[in-house]
């Protein structure tokens, strides 16, 4: 039995997951923006009229045959375990919650010294010990316990700053205590390998990691190096689709839904089927990006009904597509509950 933590407090084995999103959010938001100039932000209308718009999302994906969702919003992000909670425990969808921090190039000025001077704060706990707390023990009182290690690096790199290249260094230390997942945000292929190294250097073992967002690889990147990614032993995520040749509004160095398929079709047919994984890359709730940024589709539901369609065309089989969708979910979690290493 592998059991997984959901956000309602429980925890099922991974059999039980289905049909899995692995790179979703479920709500992001600002909270200095709430407590400060909440007229923008999910603070502007009623808890329980945003948490119904949630749920209602939700039951969409479900009516569209998910059955897992992995939410990525993690402390940086506004990670609210009594919110995501509560949302849970409306919807039949599992939701997974995820410990770390959102740094793109600063880490959370609460750690600046005690990075910098830890001689300063001995006995403390340190940000590994937070995220093993939230794996372990759970979210404050909340009976939540973290699924998975979320690590960031986007643009900036990890190496350009001291405080990326600390929080990569605590993820993999309180990944190796647990044996939990790590799952990373990257900013595409050139993120992705420096990510790996960054691991193998810190003695993860890469079959356990899942490199997300290689959607946002450049156009000219070609198949070897997401082949090269691959034979490391991770997983790779592509979650992030967009209109049909459309250039994304924000990424739009990124490869298009079109150029995305294709990779997707040709590293299934170079044998890779048991290491990739597909998501929308969706939000239910943000105010960090207008309400039209989702594009045609509702949030969990691209895949569904327009990626996995487009791949059945091109000849996708349904084994290939179930084992992207459901069985490499299962046996990330399996392998990951032998635990610690």
């Amino acid at each position: 039995m592998a059991a997984v933590p959901t956000a309602r407090g429980d925890a099922i084995d991974a059999t039980e997951l289905g049909f899995t999103l692995p790179v979703e959010l479920v709500v992001q938001d600002s909270p200095e923006m709430g407590m400060n100039w909440p007229d923008m932000t999910w603070a502007a209308r009623p808890e329980d009229e945003r948490i119904a718009d949630v749920v209602r999302i939700l039951q969409t994906a479900k009516d569209n045959g998910v059955d897992t969702i992995v939410d990525r919003t993690i402390p940086g992000i506004n990670r609210d375990v009594w919110r995501i909670k509560k949302i849970a425990e409306q919807t039949p969808v599992n939701i997974l919650v995820l410990t770390g921090w959102y740094t793109r190039y600063e880490f959370e000025y609460y750690f600046h010294y005690r990075e910098r001077f830890p001689d300063l704060f001995a006995g403390e706990p340190t940000f590994e010990d937070f995220m093993v707390r939230d794996i372990e023990q759970g979210i404050v009182d909340s009976g939540v316990r973290a699924a998975a290690i979320k690590a960031v690096s986007d643009v900036h790199g990890i190496h350009a700053t001291a405080d990326v290249r600390n929080v990569f260094r605590h993820c993999a230390r309180a990944h190796r205590r647990t044996g939990v997942p790590i799952m990373t945000h990257t900013s595409g292929y050139d993120a992705a390998i420096v990510q790996q190294e960054v691991f193998l250097e810190d003695g993860v073992d890469l079959t356990r990691v899942v490199l997300a967002h290689m959607d946002r690889s450049p156009q000219d990147v070609p198949l070897g190096d997401f082949e090269r990614l691959l034979q490391r032993g991770a997983y790779l995520s592509f979650d992030g689709w967009w209109g049909t040749n459309e250039p994304h509004p924000v990424r739009s160095f990124a490869a298009t839904r079109e150029q995305n398929i294709d990779r997707v079709e040709a590293l299934l047919g170079r044998g890779y089927e048991k290491q990739l994984l597909l998501s929308n890359g969706s939000v239910a709730f943000t105010d960090c990006l207008p309400v039209t940024f989702t594009g045609e589709y509702e949030p969990y539901t691209q895949l569904q009904l327009d990626i996995i369609p487009a791949l059945r065309e091109r000849g996708v089989t349904e084994d290939q597509i179930r084992r992207m969708t459901v069985d490499n979910a299962r046996e990330l979690f399996e392998r990951c509950a032998q635990g610690p290493y």
